[in-house]
């Protein structure tokens, strides 16, 4: 374990989460990445960083921002939280579903939303496509 894995425990258990970041970028420095999941212990709720929040934009939410919304939770996973919306939706069209199972995503679950269903919801960004 490396210098200073005690004082991290500490900081996580008893101060503040400011403190805790600023322990954990020192203990970053001079160790491996290896050591340093080790050594800390889970990283607390307040410390993660929230997903960054897209929305795909387009008239029917039936193919092209349906396969947008699946190739960038495919790629980002919990790093971004994203939906997709149409101003006027229908239904999501199958050769979108056929399209994605090409590349092994499956939106065949998926369905077309309107963008009013979103209103209330902040985003980071929003695409239009």
């Amino acid at each position: 374990m490396y210098p200073g894995a005690q004082r991290v425990h500490q900081l996580y258990t008893s101060e503040t989460v400011t403190q805790w970041y600023a322990v954990r970028r020192q203990a970053c420095r001079t160790a491996t990445s290896r050591e340093v999941k080790r050594a800390m212990p889970d990283t607390p709720a307040e410390c993660r960083p929230r997903p960054i929040r897209v929305l795909f934009l387009c008239t029917h939410n039936a193919a092209r921002s349906q396969m947008a919304e699946a190739l960038l939770r495919s790629l980002a996973g919990e790093r971004v939280e994203v939906s997709s919306a149409g101003t006027r939706p229908t239904r999501v069209h199958p050769l979108a579903v056929r399209a994605m199972a090409e590349i092994g995503i499956d939106i065949s679950g998926s369905r077309s939303k309107s963008v009013d269903e979103f209103r209330d919801r902040a985003f980071d960004w929003v695409i239009t496509v």
